[in-house]
C-alpha cells in the first residue's frame, strides 16, 4: 500500500539521519517518503503512454536500480550528503523489497532485473494486487 511505501521510507530517513525532528529536518524525512514511493511512478509508462503491463514491478523495482540511483545521489551530491543519498537509496530499495514480499497472486518484481527478467515473490500473504495479470487493469 502507498501509505506503507512512504511510512517505511520516512523511517530509514529519519534513522539514517539521527538528529531528524520533523519541524526542523521535515525534508529528509519527505525525501526518504518520496523515494520510498518512486517506484510506483512506472504506471506512468503503463497508464499514459500506453506500454505493456509488464512494465509496472520491472526495472524500477529492482535493487539494481536503486543502487544506481544512489550512486548517482552520492555523485550530484560530490559525497557531502552520503548519509541523505544512502537514506534516499535504501528507501528506494524498502519499496521493491516490500511489493516481493507482498506478492501473492499477481506476477512479483523482477527484483534483479536487468541480470533477470523473472518475476519474484515471497509468496505468503497479500494486500492485494497490481502486478502483471491483475485486476487492477
Amino acid at each position: 500500500l502507498p501509505v506503507s511505501h512512504l511510512a517505511i521510507g520516512a523511517m530509514i530517513a529519519a534513522l539514517l539521519h539521527p538528529r531528524t525532528s520533523l519541524r526542523r529536518d521535515w525534508r529528509v524525512v519527505g525525501l526518504g517518503a518520496f523515494f520510498a514511493l518512486a517506484p510506483d511512478f512506472d504506471f506512468f509508462l503503463v497508464w499514459v503512454l500506453g506500454l505493456s503491463r509488464s512494465w509496472h514491478r520491472s526495472f524500477s523495482h529492482s535493487v539494481f536500480f536503486a543502487l544506481a540511483v544512489t550512486v548517482f545521489l552520492l555523485a550530484w551530491t560530490r559525497l557531502s550528503r552520503p548519509k541523505i543519498a544512502l537514506a534516499c537509496g535504501l528507501a528506494l530499495l524498502s519499496h521493491g523489497l516490500m511489493d516481493y514480499l507482498a506478492a501473492n497472486e499477481g506476477g512479483g518484481v523482477r527484483l534483479l532485473f536487468p541480470f533477470s527478467l523473472r518475476w519474484m515473490k515471497f509468496g505468503y500473504g497479500s494486500f492485494f494486487e497490481t502486478g502483471p495479470g491483475s485486476y487492477w487493469y
